[in-house]
């Protein structure tokens, strides 16, 4: 009896040490992020309407430089790319609640965004701009006392907070687009949105002509876009790698040329977070 209890015992301890042993693996099937994209058989992208970034056509579909990029990125994951709006401000917690998978919607890398998610490599530069309605304001002195905007959550808040004057009477608003349409029916004196919107949407035959971009002024310093991932996510490297490949094959710089941001894309694209 002593030896068959003794040999059962043997057996359970193996056992354990197997089970153990296998928990103790530092990385599984369900701990890649890649793998869990796969198998929705998507990429869930939180994004804000920005043109030239990311915009709805004619038929609704979204379109633009960062929509499109995504499309092809997605094609070489096998997935596909699905389009969430989100509150900027909340994006964060969208990734991290696996309500989005990914932030990629002209998001300026910071050292704030790097310490809550994991970046890309850096793809297109931007730099903030202030846009104005009334030719009366000409420098940031000009605007003191005035009602100033911008989205929640952006660089362009960011810069506003560090500038003395403008930071005295800002007021947040929900996305870049809100800012444009305070200014334009008087709401706001200014806004400070990313150039790169400020170009696309303030030219003759678009909604914002009447608005214009404060000449020689420019707020902060110069910014590069990146796409932000869940902290530890592997889908970081395989997404450096397809932009990489698409920037090679000159699918990249198609891309900007048909929405006019060829001087902003980064032609030495690297794959560093």
């Amino acid at each position: 009896m002593k030896k068959i209890i003794a040999i059962t015992l043997a057996v359970l301890m193996a056992a354990m040490t197997f089970i153990f042993a296998g928990c103790g693996d530092k990385k599984t099937a369900t701990d890649s992020d890649l793998e869990y994209v796969k198998n929705n058989g998507k990429l869930v992208i939180g994004i804000t309407d920005f043109d030239p970034m990311d915009y709805k056509d004619a038929n609704g579909e979204w379109i633009g430089f960062d929509a499109d990029l995504a499309r092809k990125v997605c094609e070489k994951l096998g997935v596909t790319a699905e389009f969430k709006v989100i509150t900027w401000g909340q994006k964060e917690n969208e990734l991290n609640t696996k309500s989005i998978d990914a932030i990629w919607n002209g998001m300026t890398i910071t050292d704030a965004i790097k310490n809550v998610a994991d970046v890309s490599g850096a793809y297109m530069t931007n730099y903030q701009v202030v846009v104005v309605k009334d030719a009366k304001y000409t420098t940031v002195e000009s605007l003191a006392g005035q009602t100033i905007v911008a989205e929640q959550g952006s660089a362009g808040e960011s810069a506003i907070q560090a500038n003395a004057t403008l930071s005295k009477s800002y007021k947040p608003v929900e996305s870049q687009s809100d800012a444009l349409l305070q200014v334009q029916s008087g709401q706001a004196a200014a806004c400070v949105i990313d150039y790169v919107m400020a170009g696309s949407m303030l030219v003759e035959g678009k909604t914002y002509s009447n608005l214009s971009i404060m000449k020689d002024v420019k707020l902060g310093d110069d910014e590069c876009y990146g796409i932000a991932f869940r902290k530890g996510s592997d889908i970081v490297a395989a997404v450096n790698t397809a932009i990489s490949e698409l920037v090679a094959d000159g699918t990249v710089k198609t891309i900007a040329e048909k929405y006019g941001l060829q001087d902003s894309i980064v032609t030495d694209f690297q794959a560093t977070k």
